[in-house]
């Protein structure tokens, strides 16, 4: 009989047997392309949606008992998993964590909640300062991650306070100036899972929210690949230099190289967004990274700019 085998047999049967015992749903050897929004992944050890901070609580000792790496996720829209997977566990937030309280011009919601249905949310309540976010894909907790933002605004702006689990699974709260809000970008990724924000609005009427989110959304549709996988902007804008020259759109610099429509596999710099890489044809994250490559070099070799991965690369070994 061979040990080693058998020992790995047990071990993998314990872990997944306590897995069950924890989450709502568990799936194994998930192939992540099915919850990316680009449709590209290799499989994770275990697909996991869990619909409450106990649950997370005991994710975070599953973690620490089995050594075992584990990531939370929104909806995957802003991401590149390798074509290898992730040796891990995956996590979602559910239902659960998901729900959204108002309290005047605050509202208080749960990382779960995709963006769509939060601004449609603040729209029937009336509250404005988040019609920039209709029609952004992802979660309320990716987003705040990322500090998402467009034309002119970022979610940044608007956050009062988050509620946070860490590493050792203790549940925090800080403020907006510990959270560390910069252009895409923040200090919350060193926490293990966000839990829910607090959200500062204004009061308007319903039908000059509703017009600003139909105006902005019209011009997402018309500037943006949407009937096509993706992450989004793959790029960052870059930012003003020191010397005080203006920052310059990654997409407008991808485009005066000439590189709109270049494809390396089934990867493409798209026609219509010259920021935007879209799976056009059964793509790798291969064919993506290869092409990241190519932009990144032409870009640089033409206008002396290196652009910075706004998108996050989930590599097999975490």
């Amino acid at each position: 009989m061979n040990t080693e085998n058998s020992d790995h047999s047990k071990f993998k049967m314990d872990w997944q047997d306590e897995l069950k015992a924890i989450a709502s749903k568990v799936k194994y050897d998930e192939p992540l392309s099915k919850h990316t929004s680009f449709s590209i992944g290799g499989p994770a050890l275990a697909f996991v949606e869990v619909n409450s901070i106990g649950e997370l609580k005991s994710i975070v000792s599953f973690r620490e008992r089995f050594k075992l790496p584990v990531m939370v996720i929104g909806r995957g829209t802003n991401i590149l998993v390798s074509d290898a997977g992730y040796n891990g566990v995956i996590v979602v937030l559910s239902k659960g964590l998901s729900q959204i309280k108002f309290d005047g011009t605050q509202v208080t919601a749960g990382a779960g909640i995709t963006l769509n249905r939060l601004t449609k949310q603040l729209l029937q309540n009336s509250l404005s300062g988040m019609e920039f976010a209709y029609g952004i894909p992802g979660t309320l907790g990716g987003a705040l991650i990322m500090n998402v933002g467009a034309y002119g605004q970022e979610i940044g702006e608007v956050v009062t306070q988050i509620l946070l689990m860490t590493h050792k699974g203790e549940v925090i709260t800080i403020s907006n100036e510990q959270a560390g809000f910069d252009y895409r970008k923040s200090d919350l990724k060193q926490y293990f899972c966000i839990l829910e924000a607090t959200l500062q609005l204004k009061r308007d009427s319903k039908e000059k929210i509703e017009a600003e989110m139909k105006k902005l959304y019209k011009e997402r549709q018309s500037k943006q690949p949407l009937s096509l996988p993706s992450a989004g902007c793959v790029f960052k804008n870059p930012l003003p230099s020191a010397s005080g020259q203006a920052g310059a759109s990654a997409g407008k610099l991808i485009d005066e190289c000439g590189l709109k429509g270049s494809k390396v596999g089934g990867a493409e710099v798209s026609q219509r967004h010259a920021n935007f890489i879209v799976n056009s044809s059964s793509a790798t994250a291969k064919d993506v990274l290869d092409l990241i490559d190519l932009v990144r070099e032409r870009v640089k070799s033409q206008t002396g700019i290196e652009l910075e991965l706004e998108i996050q690369l989930i590599p097999r070994e975490h």
